[in-house]
């Protein structure tokens, strides 16, 4: 679950970079992360 949100961010600055823009992407792309993070965990609990 750590590693997704991991992912995401480095996803994110990676996209950050290559498009040249600020931040929004890096923090879009962690907040996806971590949203996905939270769907699957509440996924398998239930």
């Amino acid at each position: 679950m750590i590693v997704i949100i991991f992912l995401g961010y480095y996803l994110g600055a990676f996209m950050d970079n290559l498009f040249g823009l600020k931040l929004s992407l890096t923090i879009f792309f962690s907040c996806l992360s971590i949203v996905f993070s939270i769907y699957f965990f509440y996924k398998k609990i239930t």
